[in-house]
């Protein structure tokens, strides 16, 4: 994550509100832990602070148009101080 807040409550409900509007099995890896990328619990498990890097693993028929919306809301939320 690229700032002190990291990816808490607020910032992981709007990831989860995107990740939904896709098909595809959206999955984040954090140190070879799995957690569902479409899950609100889990990006919270996830611990996504400051500095924490996480690989996001999608599979589907729109995983391409879902990786690149959700990186995007990354920078977005980054942009905003939020995330």
């Amino acid at each position: 994550m690229l700032n002190k807040i990291g990816l808490h409550a607020r910032p992981a409900t709007e990831w989860v509100h995107c990740a939904m509007a896709f098909r595809s099995a959206l999955t984040i890896w954090v140190n070879d832990q799995r957690y569902d990328g479409q899950r609100i619990m889990d990006l919270l498990l996830a611990k996504l602070d400051e500095g924490a890097t996480f690989t996001l693993e999608a599979v589907g028929p729109d995983a391409e148009a879902a990786v690149a919306r959700l990186e995007k809301l990354l920078v977005d939320l980054r942009d905003r101080g939020t995330a």
